[in-house]
């Protein structure tokens, strides 16, 4: 399969992707735009954690329960193919919080950040940071297969392995993780 060139087609997938997010989960999708001053606080939590680095947060999507949050530069109206990736991958975390709140995502929220962020440390071997986002990699890389991209487990290695996920799990544990993980994914 090839990467849909038009972008109502890649549009009308996210919407209903969005759709459906909200009737299974409560779940909605908005900009860090709004409630900018919530996203900036937690922007500079992140960067007091990674001992005072300028961190991406904010030119990043998040997830927080049934919620999740694009950078404000993102034009929820004009989607590309990355930006439709990102929701796929962010819906992960928020069926990841529904699971741990009995099916109410935003229940669920506050089990999954104490474990993302708490367990067992804040940075440098979160088993369940690393759970959490090697599941949602998974369902990237799968998307990024079935449409001809090319996608690289090294990237998702160094960025699990990395600052921007506090170091979750060591490289060559994560790299090891992807090798098995794709090589046991059904042929296209």
């Amino acid at each position: 399969m090839t990467l849909p060139q038009n972008p109502e087609v890649i549009q009308t997938w996210f919407n209903l992707d969005c759709d459906e997010l909200d009737e299974r989960y409560g779940g909605f999708v908005t900009t860090k735009a709004r409630h900018r001053w919530f996203w900036k606080a937690i922007d500079w939590i992140f960067w007091v954690v990674r001992g005072f680095k300028k961190s991406d947060f904010m030119r990043r999507a998040t997830t927080l329960g049934p919620l999740i949050a694009y950078p404000e530069s993102t034009d929820l109206k004009h989607v590309t193919f990355s930006d439709y990736i990102t929701l796929k991958h962010e819906t992960v975390h928020v069926k990841q919080c529904a699971a741990l709140g009995l099916g109410e995502a935003s229940i669920g929220m506050w089990p999954f950040l104490f474990l993302y962020l708490f367990v067992p440390l804040p940075a440098w071997r979160s088993w369940f940071r690393f759970r959490f986002e090697r599941e949602a990699f998974l369902v990237e890389y799968k998307i990024e297969k079935k449409y001809g991209w090319s996608p690289d487990i090294e990237h998702y290695v160094k960025v699990l392995s990395g600052p921007d996920y506090l170091y979750a799990w060591p490289e060559a544990k994560v790299r090891e993780w992807f090798k098995k993980a794709i090589s046991e994914l059904p042929a296209s």
